[in-house]
């Protein structure tokens, strides 16, 4: 996860681009989901008059569509929900904090976002990533786990953790900026960390050759 994440940073990053935020947030798996989403409809159902139709609509179905809604009137109501993070178990709470600290490694700034959460079918680890200025705030994308995608595609719960994007958005930005990208390609190293601690210190050499100009080829996997 922290690898991905920090993939699509620094292509961001790399590309020229400024004023970038990155908000993350841990929604739990199944279980954790249907116990927050009960607290949070409860929640909710108090305060129906104060929200819109649609998250009213949400609010039956899947409360956490509502952490999506840009009316200010529902992010106000929002401001005194509980939060995802206090119904965490065990399990989900310790994966929570080793993406938060592997982010750490890699000196990746981020925002802890409760309130946040990705669109129906993301689970665990939920992310987007923002362009944020004066003048605009601009989402150029969101990213999470996909295992209920794939239990529904494949039958089985495969790990799956992707981020989507809007090449559009950031070609705008680059307009914007008049910005020209240079193209490189090859590799001049072979990263194979032997080991969990290894693997999280490559993590960080990863970066640093990377912001090296370095090329990288990596090998994080079993």
């Amino acid at each position: 996860e922290a690898q991905l994440i920090s993939a699509v940073w620094e292509f961001l990053v790399l590309l020229g681009l400024s004023d970038l935020v990155l908000e993350i947030n841990h929604i739990g798996e199944e279980e954790c989901q249907r116990v927050y989403q009960e607290a949070l409809g409860d929640y909710l159902n108090g305060k129906k008059y104060e929200l819109c139709d649609a998250c009213n609509e949400h609010t039956k179905k899947r409360p956490l569509n509502v952490f999506r809604c840009q009316n200010l009137d529902c992010q106000a109501v929002l401001s005194e929900a509980p939060t995802v993070l206090d119904y965490l178990d065990e399990k989900n709470h310790k994966h929570f904090t080793n993406i938060l600290e592997a982010l750490d490694e890699l000196n990746i700034p981020y925002q802890l976002n409760p309130l946040y959460s990705g669109p129906e079918g993301h689970s665990r680890t939920n992310f987007t990533i923002k362009y944020k200025s004066k003048a605009q705030t601009l989402t150029l994308g969101e990213g999470g786990y996909h295992d209920r995608y794939m239990q529904q595609l494949c039958g089985k719960n495969f790990c799956s953790f992707g981020f989507t994007g809007s090449l559009r958005a950031v070609y705008k930005l680059l307009s914007e900026a008049k910005t020209i990208v240079a193209k490189e390609t090859g590799s001049e190293v072979f990263l194979v960390p032997l080991g969990e601690l290894a693997s999280k210190k490559a993590l960080r050499l990863f970066r640093d050759l990377i912001a090296q100009r370095i090329l990288v080829y990596d090998h994080f996997g079993n």
